[in-house]
């Protein structure tokens, strides 16, 4: 009974964590599955014969897991701001507000995306690899695929949050939005489907950022591909497949292929 209690408790404190993510997760399914499921099929990366349930069992129990190290996090964050460690800005909304928030919301983006990158090659090293293999776990990602981690590399990832909030008085609204940018980037880039147009990585800016098909290559070339936001990294320390841009042509060489043709209007006769 003790045990059950305490079960129950681990519930009840993880679930304010778990259920806003799972419910990104839930709609990023609809959306591919159900309501726009003839535009996606055209776009999926890689094609299974069938839903993999046990891989999707897998992915919701260790999602749970590590969504729920999100108390730990913000426990950590409460109490640096408790302590005078740090400072959390809560002025209301205004036009300095406002530019304070995009340019934290930049900063943050940037070192996040170099301490993602980083802290990922570190994971598939031989002494991180037993962690980070609880994700690898998902062949053919799907969006619930951006939250099953092993708990160890949920604190690793999500000690970023104290971190920022020690080195810098960040307002409420950024830590927020940035949060929420995190959630629906990793939903987008696990979705196993590429919505990005045919031209992204041939412009001279919309190359370094990263489309699902740049991470969804991740899983299956485990050498290649670390990057989380942009492909700046990759690029500049020689992590990005050489095979990439063209395997990416490939693939919407087959969309256009399997598109439906338009329908033909007959020309009028003239009498």
């Amino acid at each position: 009974m003790i045990a059950l209690g305490w079960i129950f408790f681990a519930l009840e404190k993880t679930w304010g964590s778990v259920w806003p993510r799972w419910l990104v997760a839930g709609i990023g399914l609809v959306l591919i599955y159900g309501i726009f499921r003839r535009f996606f099929a055209r776009r999926k990366i890689q094609h299974a014969k069938k839903w993999d349930w046990p891989q999707f069992g897998y992915e919701v129990l260790f999602s749970a897991f590590m969504l729920g190290i999100a108390n730990f996090i913000g426990v950590a964050v409460r109490f640096l701001v408790d302590r005078g460690y740090a400072r959390i800005l809560t002025e209301p909304l205004s036009w300095s507000t406002l530019g304070t928030i995009a340019w934290q919301f930049a900063v943050y983006f940037v070192l996040f995306d170099i301490y993602f990158y980083f802290l990922h090659r570190l994971m598939h090293t031989k002494a991180l690899f037993w962690v980070h293999k609880v994700h690898h776990r998902s062949k053919v990602p799907d969006p619930l695929t951006a939250f099953s981690f092993h708990p160890i590399e949920g604190l690793l990832t999500g000690g970023f949050v104290p971190l920022m909030v020690f080195f810098f008085d960040l307002h409420v609204y950024a830590i927020v939005i940035a949060n929420l940018y995190g959630v629906i980037n990793s939903v987008l880039v696990h979705s196993g489907h590429e919505i990005f147009p045919r031209w992204w990585y041939r412009k001279s800016v919309s190359k370094w950022y990263l489309s699902p098909m740049f991470h969804d290559r991740h899983h299956i070339r485990w050498r290649h591909n670390f990057g989380a936001f942009t492909t700046i990294w990759d690029r500049l320390f020689g992590t990005m497949h050489p095979d990439f841009v063209s395997d990416y042509q490939a693939l919407h060489e087959r969309v256009a292929a399997t598109r439906e043709p338009e329908p033909t209007i007959a020309a009028p006769t003239t009498q």
